[in-house]
Parts: structure tokens; sequence; C-alpha cells
């Protein structure tokens, strides 16, 4: 991705399985040798990104749902998408 401009309007595709959770991280491999430990925000960020929805309605129902100020959230999901995409973990619909 490089730091290439991530709208609100974009669709995102999860990659990769989900294998459970370790140490309260979840983990979600991506084949038998590569595997990421996310943080509560990352899974349901790529939880989330099912190919139908745009990252507006992610921010929209974690703002929803956790009463942080919308600004922040999407702050913080932008960032995210970013890692999850350098990853593999995403890709843009």
């Amino acid at each position: 991705m490089n730091g290439a401009t991530i709208s609100l309007d974009d669709v995102f595709v999860r990659q990769g399985e989900e294998m459970g959770t370790d140490r309260g991280m979840f983990i979600i491999a991506l084949s038998d040798d590569r595997a990421y430990g996310l943080s509560p925000l990352a899974y349901v960020v790529w939880y989330m990104c099912d190919g139908r929805i745009p990252l507006r309605t992610v921010v929209e129902n974690i703002s929803e749902n956790t009463d942080v100020e919308p600004s922040i959230v999407e702050r913080k999901v932008i960032e995210v998408v970013r890692e999850l995409l350098r990853v593999g973990l995403l890709v843009r619909k």
C-alpha cells in the first residue's frame, strides 16, 4: 500500500483463517507458516471487512458500541487497515 489513501468509502476483504486466541490476541493464519496476533480492535476491523460494507460502517459500528468519538475511531481504524493491508490480512475490493 505504501501510504496510499484510504477512504471511508473503500471496501476491504479479510484474508486468512481465524485460529483462536492466545493471551488476549486473536490469531489469524494466512498460511501454514504465516500467522499474526491481532489486538481486539484489529480483530474487529479484520472481521467486519467482509467485502460488503464500506469502512465508514466499520467506524460507525465501533464508535456506537464503544462510546468513543467517531473521529478517534476513524483514525485508529485507518491505522489498523494500513497495517492489515501491509501484511496481507486485508485486500481492497
